[in-house]
Parts: C-alpha cells; structure tokens; sequence
C-alpha cells in the first residue's frame, strides 16, 4: 500500500512539474515577443519572478495600442467617406436635372452608400425621392438594382398595394467617370412617428391602429407577391397625404427583400445557413437564430413596430420600449429568450390594448410553413379601435356628469337641508318608545 501511495504521488508530482515547465516556456515567449515589439535591448524580469498582474497590464497597454491604431484608421475612413459622399453630392448638383426633369429641392441624407435628394419634376410639379447608390464594388449598385426590380414589379402587379411607388429610374456618372443608378420614388409627406406623436389619448391609438392596417395590408401585398421585406422598423414605413383623403401609411425602403417562391409560386427550399437580413431591435427571435425568414417574421417585426409606437414614453425618450432594449450583443442568449414565446408579455405589452395579447399568441404558436391569417389580424385590430372608441367615449360622459354635478351642488343646498330638518323627529321618538318598554321590562 505504501509504495502504491508513493507511485501515485510521484506522479502527480511529475505531471504538476511539467506543468510548471510549460508556464514557464510560455512566460519567456512571451517576453521575448515583448522585446521584439518594442525593438530595443531592456531588461526584463524573469519568468519565475513575473507576475501574473504584471503580465495582464502589460497585455493591457498592448491591446490598448492597438486598439488606438484602429480607432485612428476608422476616423480616417470616416472622414474620407465623409469627403467622398460630398463630393459625390455636389458632383450631382452640378448635372442636375436628372433625366432632364428632376431638379434638386434639398438634400435628405449623404453617406458611404449613396445620396437621396429631395425632387420636384420640372412639368407635373410633383414632389419625389431620389435616391442615388455608389460604387463600391458592386454592392450598393446590386442592391438599388433589385430594389429597382421589386418596386417596378409591384407596380405592375399590384396598383393599389401599400407599398411606395417607383416613378422614374436611370443611370448617372459620378466626378470618377464610374456608372450610378437612380430611382424617383413616390415622396412621403410625414414619417410615422410625427404623424402618431401629432395627437392625444384616443386619437393618438386610433392613428396608431390606422398605421398598423396600412402597413398590414403592405406586407400583404408583399406577401401575395412573393417578396419578404425582412427589415421593418418605423424608419421604413411613411404616410402620404393627399386632400380631401385619410392619410396612407406605405412601406419602403426594399433594399433586403427576398423572394420565397418559385416560378411556380412555390415555397422555395429553406436554406440551412442563412446571414442575418434586418435590423436586431424589430427583428423576429426566428431571423435572429440564423433561420430562413418567412412572412412570420415580417409579422413579429411588424408587430414589434406596432408595440412601439402605442407606447407614448417614445415622444421625448429615444429608448425602446422592449424588455431586450438593455441588451448590447444582439447574439446572446438573452436577446433569444426575450424573443422567443417564453418572454414575458406583460412587460412586452403593458402600452397595448388588450387584443395584442391575442395577436402576439397567434404569431409565436402558428405553423410556419402555412399562409399567416392576415384577417384574424386585422380584425383585432379593428377591434380594438371600436373598443378604445367606446372607452374614451364613456369617459368623456362620466368628466362631463361630473362637472354637471359640480355645477348644480350649490343650488341644491338649501332644499337638502329642509328634508334632513323634517325626518329625525319620528326616528328620535320611536327612540324614546324603545326606552321606556326596555326600563318597565
């Protein structure tokens, strides 16, 4: 037993030499690694004598050096594109008109992927968006090309469809002799967010509910289409008014949207590994996984859009107002929990009327693989409008008897006080009957 005892802990003995060993192999790697960055001959201390706290620090302040390098080269970059899309915008001011009929108003936005201009066409008088993509390898131009395609597609298709309208398209060259394309898009007047914020109490959720029956009916006609939009966020919707008409909530901004049928009109095979289309804080737990995107996930984002805007902390507060908001990595477990149908809906819907609940079920337990029932859908949401109606009314008649009630108290004071004067007499003498049975019991 006793040599058993000293070949066992011989053993440990070695193993736990050689692990030693190896520390100390690392350890002088790595100080060597250290001399050659630094390219000059100092004195380092030994191995053995180092400390694990010196060591962290000296990584430290390497990876801090890096980490300098890069944030330098990424202003560099910036400030480079920054040049570049100005040059790019005054380069197109200077060849307008585009087409020969679009003249430049003003200047919406100027970034690495391109330009949009405010238009107005030279003979209608019409108002549009135009929207300029740059070169970069193809890319940009690839995907203005097939936002190009869908649009014109679905204004062949569908007419009517919720969706905005492409006017016009072409190509340009920019100050580099290189080819850019350009679309006119139909140009909307208000975003959604000033068009829902542009009221109080009932009305705000009415206009909240309109917003979400546009928008519904743009997925839908999306949807029969064959195309997912596979990025809704409030950014992408937009409200067009006209005179004498309800204002219309559209959908744009087609850039990530992917057919999901055939030729044939058939579901095409689901894809094993897929990249992330979207954008993390309206995207389904689904697309979030990595899975093939179906019209669920356009629903779940489009239900995510609707949550938001009913919540009415959003005027003056730029935080979202959804459990995963303190969630930085959009990758972690948490942000797939808070995703999935295991989250907790109150905190999700506290802001929703209570027909949400229903709609945010249907979305998470339905098949996939079927059709979405887009009037169960829409009709709970006209429900709940009926229903917000109905309540604001009966709050508006119990304020106004409240007031009345008010108003008319003065006036009735002395006719009270005469009846109270006239009925304690009868009630004080059956008092005083009851007294005189009780003491000649």
């Amino acid at each position: 037993m006793a040599d058993k005892r000293k070949s066992s802990y011989s053993k440990k003995r070695e193993s736990s030499l050689t692990k030693k060993d190896a520390q100390d192999k690392i350890k002088k790697l790595f100080d060597q690694k250290l001399q050659g960055a630094t390219g000059s001959q100092r004195i380092t201390v030994s191995a053995g004598a180092r400390s694990r706290s010196t060591m962290a620090r000296e990584s430290r302040a390497m990876s801090a050096v890096g980490s300098n390098k890069m944030s330098v080269k990424k202003d560099n970059m910036d400030s480079n594109q920054r040049a570049e899309a100005g040059a790019l915008e005054a380069h197109l001011r200077a060849i307008q008109p585009f087409n020969e009929c679009w003249f430049v108003e003003s200047t919406i936005s100027a970034g690495t992927y391109g330009v949009a201009f405010r238009v107005l066409h030279k003979n209608e008088k019409t108002k549009a968006v135009i929207k300029v993509a740059r070169s970069l390898s193809g890319s940009a131009n690839s995907a203005a090309e097939w936002e190009a395609f869908v649009l014109e597609k679905m204004w062949r298709r569908e007419p009517g469809a919720n969706v905005v309208r492409i006017l016009d398209k072409g190509m340009l060259q920019d100050q580099n002799d290189e080819a850019l394309e350009f679309m006119a898009l139909e140009f909307c007047d208000t975003s959604v967010r000033e068009y829902i914020n542009g009221a109080k109490g009932f009305e705000r959720k009415e206009r909240v509910c309109r917003v979400a029956l546009g928008s519904l009916k743009g997925l839908y006609d999306l949807h029969a289409n064959g195309f997912l939009h596979r990025d809704m966020k409030p950014d992408n919707m937009g409200m067009i008014t006209k005179p004498d008409l309800d204002p219309v909530c559209v959908l744009y901004d087609l850039g990530m949207a992917r057919m999901y049928t055939d030729g044939d009109g058939n579901l095409r095979t689901p894809r094993t590994i897929c990249p992330f289309r979207g954008t993390p804080e309206w995207a389904s737990g689904h697309s979030i996984k990595g899975r093939e995107q179906t019209r669920f996930d356009d629903l779940v984002g489009w239900f995510y859009v609707m949550v938001e805007l009913f919540d009415q902390s959003m005027i003056d507060d730029t935080s979202l107002p959804f459990p995963w908001d303190f969630v930085t990595d959009k990758s972690t477990p948490a942000m797939r929990y808070l995703k999935s149908i295991y989250s907790p809906a109150r905190l999700l819907l506290k802001r929703c009327p209570p027909q949400f609940n229903s709609i945010y079920m249907y979305l998470m337990c339905a098949n996939r693989g079927n059709a979405p029932d887009y009037d169960y859908i829409a009709n709970l949401v006209g429900t709940a409008i009926e229903l917000s109606k109905a309540y604001s009314i009966k709050q508006e008649e119990e304020k106004a008897s409240l007031n009345n009630g008010n108003d008319d108290g003065e006036e009735g004071e002395d006719t009270i006080g005469e009846e109270v004067a006239k009925k304690p007499k009868g009630k004080r003498k059956s008092v005083e009957k009851t007294a005189k049975e009780m003491s000649s019991k």
